[in-house]
């Protein structure tokens, strides 16, 4: 019940056989279009997959969702052969040396994804909802918990969740762990792929896998401060998130385990997270941050290597996927661009290879407005900004959700807004961020000799990496606890950028001592990122399927899952789960966190009628439901027009499970 929906081996060995079409036409685009070098089957993979996704949501809108995930494959392969034709040139041949990236690939798919099946963080009523529903599709998705919304939200990671529930024959669960653990260990394995090319060293590029998947704050060095300045400090801190049921205080915090919903058996000590700059081996259990991070590299790798439009034709489709997958990484690194292009316009840097700087330009213009089209958070801002009904997205009333900030601040999704005006407050937002704010001179060095060079990746890498690290400081945000995001990006990005002045520093020393210096360093940006580590591993036996989903919810979802009519919707006592269990939607929310009353009263007065005239057509109910409800109101759903279609039950209390069907209830 945890791994194949279908039951199916066929499932999974057609999605391998998609995956080699897709594979295979991205392989031949970049060996033609942009001569990698070494790993080129990497980079393949990842623009293979990122073309994938583009026309899989595109074809969403126009064609049935199983057969768009096979015709975007067939697309891109197709778009491989004819690029092959038309250059007429010999095709080399993948070496053994192009195996071991992928040997490495699915070793770390296979841990990544082991470990997310025995944990259940980070929004996986989200995750699941919107997996079940695209693959049951719903492209580009309503808001999970209204249809009566598209939904603002940077969906392009789970639609890779969706291809594997559709084509592979996956549960909700089991196709975001494996997604998660695909795309996170590509993102590693990206990261090495660039760093290696930026640094021309292997060795280098092994190093930048290691930093980028384990580099994070420094919470732990708080430990080391009095307890007389901690207890001051923690009078002007307040908690955020799930933050709150760590301690009641800054000190009691420190020496407690982080508290979360399905977290690892041994729990994360939150001394050694961060809420500013979590490591990558953690914000992976997410699953945007690795597609964010994948389409990152790939871009960096391919802008130095534009030659022609069909290069930027393809640079523009990585664009629009990262604009789809995150959203916030994308505007920072046109940001950069548009920084760059002031800089060199004003005469400060050096103007490169002017056709590259073209070249790019026409990428970002071609992404930015495919992305404006695709659906997800552009599309949805630009429905509310430019039509007179925007309601599309759950954006609020159309005020701007950003204001300026009275004074600066570090902003840590879990202890909150900390003015650097405040000493104690500023010395928990530096531990917050970690030893990676120490590198901003050095990257800032390195990049005034970047501006002189031309050297346009890195600067624009650079450029909105600053921009990350500075708006949170300045700019608040409606939901203030999200901008972090930005801050994160900015921290690994200057974390990366430093490598190169990193080794000249340590060129110019004895060999020793550089290794002892550059170990020393290492080890206190990652110490916390592998404590973290060991937490997560203790999740390697276990299996779990979400939040608030039992096993009788996984043995419904075999039975039901895309069984229902189309655009159907299915109530239930909970405000998300029928919508995994079903791949229908339900109408409980006004938004993430705000009920509706409507609802509300349905499921303390389920009255068939009711229900039917309020648009449901089915009731998915839990014992628990079910034994809230009068003697009156349980005739009632069992007076003849109401059919029982399923049920299921359990040894344990209140844990069976029923569907409803209502549809005779409103016929006349």
């Amino acid at each position: 019940m945890y791994w194949l929906l279908s039951g199916n081996i066929i499932n999974p060995l057609l999605l391998g056989l998609q995956c080699l079409l897709w594979c295979t036409g991205g392989w031949l685009l970049t060996i033609l279009y942009f001569k990698p070098g070494k790993n080129s089957l990497l980079v393949g993979i990842s623009l293979g997959l990122t073309l994938h996704l583009v026309f899989s949501n595109l074809l969403g809108k126009i064609v049935p969702v199983g057969a768009g995930f096979w015709i975007a494959a067939a697309i891109v392969l197709g778009a491989g052969i004819l690029a092959a034709v038309l250059e007429k040139r010999e095709i080399p041949r993948p070496t053994s040396s192009d195996l071991l990236p992928l040997l490495w690939l699915l070793g770390l798919t296979l841990l990544i994804t082991l470990i997310g099946r025995g944990v259940g963080i980070f929004d996986d009523r989200k995750n699941l909802a919107l997996i079940s529903t695209m693959a049951a599709g719903d492209i580009p998705p309503h808001f999970y918990m209204n249809p009566g919304f598209l939904f603002s939200y940077h969906y392009g990671f789970q639609l890779l969740g969706a291809n594997l529930m559709r084509t592979g024959g996956f549960f909700p669960w089991s196709a975001f762990d494996l997604s998660k653990g695909f795309t996170a260990a590509l993102a590693i394995l990206m990261c090495y792929t660039w760093a290696a090319s930026f640094l021309r060293s292997t060795s280098g590029g092994i190093w930048a896998a290691f930093l980028f998947t384990f580099a994070s704050g420094a919470r732990w060095l708080l430990l080391l401060v009095p307890q007389s300045l901690l207890i001051k400090a923690g009078e002007h801190i307040t908690f955020w998130g799930n933050s709150v049921l760590s301690g009641d205080s800054l000190l009691d915090a420190l020496t407690s385990p982080w508290v979360l919903q399905g977290g690892p058996p041994f729990p994360i000590p939150f001394a050694y997270n961060s809420g500013v700059f979590p490591p990558f081996i953690l914000g992976a259990q997410a699953g945007p941050r690795s597609l964010g991070c994948v389409t990152l590299f790939l871009a960096l790798l391919l802008i130095p290597l534009l030659r022609n439009w069909r290069g930027s034709a393809l640079l523009s489709i990585v664009f629009a996927l990262w604009a789809l997958t995150a959203e916030a990484a994308f505007g920072l690194i046109l940001i950069g661009f548009v920084l760059y292009s002031l800089l060199m316009w004003a005469g400060i840097a050096k103007f490169p290879d002017r056709i590259l700087w073209y070249r790019l330009l026409l990428a970002f213009v071609l992404g930015g407005l495919l992305s404006l089209f695709q659906g997800g958070t552009f599309t949805e801002i630009a429905r509310n900004l430019f039509l007179e009904k925007g309601g599309s997205a759950l954006l609020g009333n159309g005020a701007s959700p950003f204001a300026f900030r009275i004074s600066p601040t570090i902003i840590s999704s879990h202890l909150g807004a900390l003015s650097i005006s405040d000493p104690l407050q500023l010395l928990v937002g530096l531990s917050e961020m970690g030893a990676a704010i120490l590198m901003i001179p050095l990257v800032l060095w390195s990049m005034k000799r970047w501006l002189q060079e031309g050297e346009l990746a890195g600067t624009i890498f650079a450029l909105s990496a600053l921009t990350g690290i500075l708006l949170p400081l300045f700019l608040a945000y409606d939901v203030d606890r999200d901008i972090t995001r930005l801050s994160t990006y900015g921290l690994m990005g200057f974390v990366l950028l430093s490598l190169p002045a990193l080794l000249r520093w340590a060129s110019r020393l004895q060999q020793r001592t550089a290794a002892v210096l550059l170990c020393t360093w290492t080890g206190l940006l990652c110490f916390a990122g592998l404590i973290i580590l060991g937490s997560l591993l203790t999740a390697l036996p276990a299996a779990t399927f979400g939040d608030d989903i039992t096993p009788l919810d996984a043995a419904m979802t075999h039975e039901l899952w895309n069984q229902l009519e189309p655009e159907t919707l299915v109530l239930d006592s909970h405000e998300w789960r029928s919508v995994v269990v079903t791949g229908r939607l339900i109408r409980s929310s006004q938004s993430s966190f705000i009920r509706l009353a409507e609802w509300e009263n349905l499921v303390a007065n389920p009255v068939p009628e009711e229900m039917v005239r309020s648009g449901y057509s089915y009731v998915y109910m839990d014992d628990a439901w079910w034994k809230q409800l009068s003697q009156e109101e349980k005739s009632a759903l069992e007076a003849p027009c109401v059919e029982l279609l399923l049920r299921k039950t359990d040894n344990c209390a209140d844990c069976g499970r029923r569907l409803f069907a209502l549809q005779a209830c409103g016929s006349e």
